[in-house]
């Protein structure tokens, strides 16, 4: 991001601006009498659109009317790697979750696996919608300006670990839903930060909602089968922590113009804090021949008015 101007709230608060903001145009739309829960289809509510609409637009806002940059350098930049990032985003959270029901289907419950496969009705894209929308709305309000306000403010670990904790809060169900969401969240903006780009998070995250509530699977059998919760939940934050080791250490490498955005408008915060306090610019105070203190440059600043 540019450097702050005298004056500008600090890049931390900045993150709940766009927090408080998200909440004050959804409480102007209900008081215009939206009805955030009316329903269209089965399990396909309008409030999953509403919330694409209030996070777009308050990334416009504090983008391009606060920031004054392009809408772009939260990156959505849309480049040859885009669909490559998307697509291959998507597959890979498809196929983990669906590893992760297997091995619960066949090691943990013991039932023998026929096929796996995916059910499509007429409604199927309405469904497919519904969660590509899910998967941008919260990498809009969890990644993109706030998660880059965050680095800029505090640096890359404490923001990544801040955002995560928000993202798994925001899904609390038990507290083992609640870590595996934090997992997840950790997972997504290693992506980001690697990449410098929205869209291997967006395909991910849409991959692995689609499976999550789509994948379907014939078992060996009459009696339907019932997943416990606490299962799917541990083995999810485990695969998870293998997943974010993984996305450490592969070789992701972000565009060339979208390394030239984040450069531009992300400023990270050194890490740890102490980093922070050693590279800040600092005078010496040395006595003056009137008996008063001068303050002379410290060592590796120069002398300028030498001849």
């Amino acid at each position: 991001m540019k450097r702050r101007a005298k004056g500008d709230p600090p890049y931390w608060l900045r993150a709940f601006i766009f927090w408080g903001i998200s909440w004050s145009i959804a409480s102007l739309l209900v008081i215009l009498g939206a009805d955030f829960y009316a329903v269209i289809v089965p399990l396909n509510s309008r409030f999953v659109y509403y919330s694409l609409l209030i996070a777009a637009t308050t990334a416009f806002i504090m983008t391009r009317l606060v920031d004054n940059r392009p809408l772009i350098s939260l990156g959505l930049r849309i480049s040859r790697l885009c669909p490559f990032y998307l697509l291959a985003g998507t597959l890979v959270g498809l196929l983990v979750h669906m590893i992760i029901m297997v091995y619960i289907i066949v090691v943990v419950y013991k039932r023998h696996l026929i096929a796996p496969f995916v059910t499509f009705t007429p409604e199927a894209p309405l469904y497919l919608a519904r969660d590509f929308a899910v998967a941008l709305t919260e990498e809009l309000y969890y990644r993109s300006y706030i998660l880059q306000s965050l680095i800029t403010s505090m640096g890359k670990l404490p923001a990544v670990l801040l955002v995560s904790l928000a993202f798994g809060f925001s899904h609390f169900n038990d507290w083992k839903f609640t870590v595996s969401a934090i997992m997840f969240g950790i997972l997504l903006s290693v992506f980001y930060v690697r990449t410098q780009s929205l869209w291997l998070p967006i395909g991910f995250h849409f991959g692995w909602n689609f499976a999550s509530r789509g994948s379907l699977f014939f078992l060996s059998g009459s009696e339907p089968l019932e997943i416990g919760q606490d299962i799917h939940y541990v083995t999810n934050a485990i695969v998870l922590a293998l997943g974010i080791l993984l996305a450490l250490l592969l070789p992701l490498r972000p565009h060339p113009r979208d390394r030239e955005l984040w450069d531009r408008y992300v400023k990270p915060a050194p890490w740890p804090p102490w980093r922070r306090r050693a590279e800040e610019p600092h005078e010496l105070e040395v006595p003056g021949s009137d008996g008063g203190d001068r303050r002379e440059p410290s060592a590796g600043q120069g002398d300028k008015d030498s001849d």
